[in-house]
């Protein structure tokens, strides 16, 4: 092999690397329009990818950690919820088989403490999960090109 043969292989190489990260760049342009768009405007123009053998990690972390998001964001609007309380209560009072009375109770109450930082909390919470989830959507367009 001469030099000038190993040459043409390096300047090859070199190309089909440079035409591959420009493909990349392309796919994360297309998923960065088709976002920013809102739907999938753009998915028609691409060839759906067959989907591949088993689960990529990065996918299901961002999967978990959508979820967690999402179970803050409940959380956070839980808070913001009045608390109502149910007690009921039956009892007797004999001082023999004869004598004594019978005595009832039936008691409802409601609690609610609003806060603003509970709100800014919850709008924060309800942010990071739109955050997640969009995130997610992008990895995975990303992923299915």
């Amino acid at each position: 092999m001469g030099s000038g043969d190993r040459l043409t292989r390096a300047f090859r190489a070199q190309a089909e690397a440079g035409v591959a990260e420009a493909r990349q760049r392309l796919a994360s342009a297309r998923s960065g329009l088709s976002l920013l768009l809102g739907g999938e405007a753009l998915q028609a123009a691409s060839a759906p990818l067959p989907e591949a053998q088993g689960t990529r990690g990065d996918l299901e972390a961002l999967r978990r950690q959508t979820e967690a998001a999402r179970a803050g964001a409940q959380a956070a609007q839980g808070a913001l919820k009045p608390e109502v309380g149910l007690t009921a209560g039956l009892g007797t009072a004999r001082y023999t088989w004869t004598e004594g009375g019978n005595w009832s109770q039936i008691g409802l109450g409601a609690k609610w403490t609003f806060s603003f930082s509970d709100l800014r909390k919850a709008s924060a919470a309800k942010a990071a999960a739109r955050a997640a989830e969009l995130g997610l959507r992008w990895q995975e367009q990303q992923a299915g090109r």
